[in-house]
């Protein structure tokens, strides 16, 4: 019941932040927007840390381990810190980088949606690669048929093709992709408070390394983009993201990935309502390829990767 409502939770507050990035864009330039909402939310995750204390114990980021060691548990402490930096880096940074950068250059915000909706499939056969699990031919067919889907739905949403922007929304996708690999792998079980407050950093930085080489830089602080910047730094990245958190922790990344072709359902729902966007009948054709290529990936490939996963695991263990 509470992955059921995590799931809920995540893929509207998820949705919503594409339509909420494309209702801000236009007063402010994406990268600036990007380093003030990762700075306002390591804030509100900072000030959180200082008020519950998590202790570092063991070694993993959570209040409940207990430490071995002095020495054996800073040195892995620093490496958890490192791990969650890493994870954050992609999963929040990157992906945030590309989403923004992709609508700025034109991209509608169901469209972006609906490339990132992309990442079930390339999360799982990544998760296979690294994991040495097997990829089966169903497996296979549900890439190429959510690769069709998908070529369905972008290229009967775009009036001309926007190359650019379907790059950076790809590169998005590869970091949400590589980060929630990543961070299952090894910071799942990071402690939701601290945890964010370093991946909101490392967002942060990300972004701030990105801001010296974007061009023209400017801010009007209207009531359209005070309300969408405080969305995007409160609901998004700390409902959304710790919810996803969650989610990572208890279900295998085939079934939290799958949960990413839902998020343009949910776009492209919000940008009807908000933006007055559209839809053409024949991108009905891509959602209906990309439902049935959820069904083959999230059948065939759960147990595998999961069983993969825990067997690497044993190993370092060992």
């Amino acid at each position: 019941m509470k992955a059921l409502i995590a799931s809920f939770l995540f893929i509207f507050l998820y949705g919503s932040g594409f339509v909420a990035t494309q209702y801000g864009l236009p007063y402010v330039d994406p990268v600036s927007f990007l380093v003030i909402r990762f700075a306002i939310t390591a804030c509100l995750m900072g000030t959180l840390c200082l008020v519950i204390r998590p202790k570092l114990a063991g070694s993993k980021l959570t209040t409940s381990k207990s430490a071995g060691s002095q020495d054996t548990a800073g040195s892995d402490t620093i490496k958890d810190l490192m791990h969650t930096f890493i994870a954050g880096a992609l999963m929040v940074g990157l992906f945030s980088l590309g989403v923004f950068l992709a609508i700025d250059y034109g991209l509608s915000a169901s469209t972006t949606a609906l490339v990132i909706s992309f990442q079930p499939l390339v999360a799982s056969v990544m998760a296979q690669i690294f994991f040495k699990a097997k990829v089966s031919i169903a497996q296979w067919i549900g890439l190429i048929i959510g690769l069709i889907g998908v070529l369905f739905i972008v290229f009967w949403g775009l009036k001309t093709p926007n190359i650019i922007g379907l790059l950076l929304a790809g590169l998005g996708l590869l970091g949400v992709a590589c980060g929630s690999v990543y961070q299952k792998h090894f910071c799942a079980d990071m402690h939701l408070v601290f945890g964010g407050f370093i991946q909101s950093c490392a967002a942060c930085i990300l972004c701030a390394l990105v801001w010296p080489l974007y061009g023209a830089h400017f801010i009007e602080w209207t009531p359209e983009f005070i309300f969408s910047l405080l969305w995007m730094a409160i609901a998004v990245s700390i409902g959304g993201v710790n919810m996803l958190y969650i989610l990572i922790r208890q279900l295998s990344i085939s079934k939290v990935s799958t949960l990413f072709y839902l998020i343009p359902i949910a776009a492209l729902v919000l940008s009807l309502i908000f933006l007055e966007g559209h839809i053409y009948k024949v991108q009905g054709i891509g959602i209906i390829l990309i439902s049935l290529s959820i069904y083959l990936v999230a059948r065939y490939d759960q147990r595998s990767i999961q069983a993969a996963i825990e067997t690497e695991k044993a190993k370092q263990i060992v």
